[in-house]
């Protein structure tokens, strides 16, 4: 299935947000859609100026609004078979980014010779800016799932810890802290272990669809 894409643009000046979609006229163009009105709306819950905003999480309120998505299409009757798709894409989608970052941070390391028990500090000094934006949104990967995972123990506080992200800027100044959403460094670590078993959550729906991962 080939998927549609997306992008929007945050005008600073005007206060204005305009996204651009492709259509293929499948489930994916509904989930496009939600995911960048969704970076519209962080928009204009607060107007995050890359000068003094921690650029690299702004995908969070979006990564996290897929998942409802997809459980509100499910919750609507929408055919099983392609909600699965959408689950399993956002699973292989950040597990495929993480071995890519893995082998990348690697290859790195055996280039400048401190591949044999290297440092923190010695991991740091060969992270070039892809490698950290493709860090950051792993992050943000986790950070979404915790939120998602919120909404389903208690609605009220996952969507209220939401809107307090995007109302919220991170200061360039300070390391990320998002103690105040209700995840500190240790729960997400421990929620990083768990990505990749999210589209796991149903598996009768893929053994009888014939879904393998």
């Amino acid at each position: 299935m080939t998927d549609c894409s997306g992008l929007t643009f945050n005008d600073y000046t005007f206060g204005k947000s305009y996204i651009n979609l492709t259509k293929k006229n499948n489930i994916f163009d509904y989930q496009v859609a939600n995911h960048e009105v969704m970076h519209g709306v962080d928009f204009y819950m607060q107007n995050k100026l890359p000068s003094e905003n921690y650029y690299g999480f702004h995908e969070v309120p979006t990564y996290t609004i897929d998942y409802l998505f997809i459980d509100y299409l499910e919750s609507k009757g929408i055919d099983t078979t392609e909600v699965q798709k959408l689950r399993m894409k956002k699973d292989n989608y950040l597990q495929e980014l993480a071995k890519l970052t893995q082998t990348q941070i690697k290859g790195e390391l055996i280039r400048n010779k401190k591949y044999k028990n290297p440092t923190i500090e010695d991991i740091r000094e060969v992270l070039h800016p892809q490698l950290i934006k493709q860090l950051l949104e792993l992050q943000s990967g986790v950070i979404s799932y915790g939120l998602y995972n919120q909404t389903r123990t208690d609605k009220q506080q996952g969507l209220d810890n939401l809107k307090k992200f995007m109302k919220n800027i991170l200061p360039k100044t300070q390391t990320p802290d998002f103690s105040f959403i209700g995840l500190n460094n240790q729960t997400i670590l421990n929620l990083s272990k768990q990505i990749g078993t999210y589209s796991m959550t149903n598996e009768s729906i893929q053994e009888t669809q014939g879904f393998t991962r």
